[in-house]
């Protein structure tokens, strides 16, 4: 008689936990942005820098350009097309760190987000942090070296953004 009350105590107890998880609601799907529509025939730019350095440190790649494919938004009910870019750069303000500038459009208007970064971590991908107030709080970047390609994905997007590298100042 007593294994059955220990059971019905834990029975209780994990139904109890499982209640109180349930209150604190997990993201909600449609707070992350899905990939945008992409045009016909729109391809990656090839690069211009075919291959970067393999950097530790991310103010290395300061000087860098990137620029993605063609996607469309709408604007007045009419598709406009856009792409994606990041400039790896010095900053003005942040202290001389080094920053990314990532422009996007949301609704016809465009934006920049800006991170700065790190060192790489295990995967080779260096984890930036927001720096202005609006937008997401964290994205990761990695690079192509041979190649010249950069892969970007903020933490609020479902897909990774691939840009080519079209410069170094």
């Amino acid at each position: 008689m007593r294994k059955y009350f220990y059971i019905l105590i834990t029975l209780l107890a994990v139904l109890s936990i499982g209640f109180v998880g349930c209150k604190n609601k997990p993201t909600a799907v449609s707070d992350f942005i899905d990939e945008p529509e992409v045009p016909t025939g729109s391809v990656i730019p090839t690069p211009t820098k075919k291959s970067l350095s393999d950097n530790i440190n991310f103010q290395e790649y300061s000087g860098y350009s990137f620029m993605s494919k063609d996607y469309y938004y709408k604007s007045n009910n009419v598709d406009k097309k856009f792409q994606y870019t990041i400039k790896i750069k010095k900053s003005e303000f942040d202290n001389g760190r080094t920053v990314e500038e990532f422009k996007d459009y949301e609704n016809g208007t465009e934006f920049t987000r800006t991170y700065t970064g790190t060192t790489h971590n295990y995967k080779k991908e260096f984890t930036s942090i927001k720096v202005d107030v609006s937008g997401t709080d964290r994205a990761d970047i990695s690079f192509n070296i041979n190649e010249g390609y950069a892969y970007f994905k903020p933490s609020d997007y479902n897909f990774t953004i691939e840009l080519a590298a079209i410069n170094k100042e």
